[in-house]
């Protein structure tokens, strides 16, 4: 099911208030025009993102993409580069609903074992480079696809266990503490990714299968790793500085975000099938972008 593009915030940025043809009311609303315009043509290309989730052996950037992002400029080949550092190029070709993934498309898939109900986030970073994210069904992010580890001398074999059946596809190589390199397995990048990475951490939920009207439960792998770092109040930002202080009820298996979720969900009008994209970014605060599905 393909995501065509954000969803329309509830409340105006001050910063571009102004064009919207309406006359602003005291609790600064923006009308749905001004906002689609903005979202479109104001933010730059980084910002413009959309979700796909794997449901078979080819990927599609959406037409509405297409239309508003890319300005009819339709290109032979695009550029996928991943938070590990690693690029791809793939061939695409033209089809009356978008653009079609073809020749280098599999390989990637291959690489980082795309299955049905992976998510996908692809974020332009110009007119043929989509910088992509890449997470599993339980909406966490693969840690291979995230963690750069050529240049990291971190893994120390004698530290951690390494089971062979966890190595990756592509056989990589990383140095540990010794100077000596080994294969790089999925335990040894989930280590580093949860332990000693510092940027951003992502996870993504989709209404109406951990997320309700009335809570939300943070992916159990996300939760098991931060939950010591999380204090019983959280703070959600959505991308025009809007935010909102929500309970968070720490039981013995899971977390869930729930006094004050229902206020976020009614001010963004959140239905099932919506996505949101959460980014971690330390001291009980989440950057949250939301994603409609259509």
């Amino acid at each position: 099911m393909p995501y065509g593009g954000t969803r329309r915030s509830a409340r105006v940025d001050p910063a571009w208030s102004g064009g919207c043809g309406q006359r602003m009311q005291t609790s600064l609303a923006r009308c749905n025009e001004c906002v689609v315009y903005h979202n479109w043509h104001c933010k730059g290309d980084w910002k413009k993102r959309f979700v796909k989730i794997v449901t078979g052996d080819f990927v599609d950037v959406p037409r509405k993409f297409l239309v508003n992002n890319m300005r009819g400029q339709i290109p032979d080949e695009v550029n996928l580069d991943l938070p590990n550092g690693k690029a791809y190029t793939v061939q695409v070709s033209k089809q009356e609903n978008g653009l079609i993934f073809q020749s280098g498309w599999a390989e990637f898939a291959r690489t980082y074992e795309l299955v049905q109900g992976d998510i996908l986030l692809f974020e332009s970073s110009g007119s043929s480079c989509f910088e992509v994210r890449i997470f599993n069904q339980t909406g966490c992010e693969k840690e291979l696809s995230c963690v750069a580890m050529k240049n990291t001398p971190c893994l120390n074999e004698k530290s951690m266990p390494h089971d062979n059946d966890m190595q990756s596809p592509k056989n990589e190589r990383c140095g540990n503490m010794s100077g000596k390199s080994h294969t790089i397995c999925k335990v040894c990048a989930a280590f580093y990714y949860w332990h000693h990475m510092d940027k951003m951490r992502f996870f993504m939920v989709m209404m109406g299968v951990r997320a309700s009207k009335n809570e939300l439960t943070i992916p159990k792998e996300f939760a098991n790793n931060v939950r010591g770092k999380i204090s019983d109040e959280i703070k959600l930002e959505v991308p025009d500085g809007q935010t909102y202080r929500v309970q968070v009820d720490k039981e013995p298996n899971e977390v869930v975000l729930r006094s004050g979720w229902d206020a976020f969900v009614s001010a963004y009008e959140l239905k099932e099938g919506d996505t949101l994209l959460f980014a971690y970014t330390g001291n009980s605060h989440l950057k949250v972008q939301i994603f409609n599905d259509k």
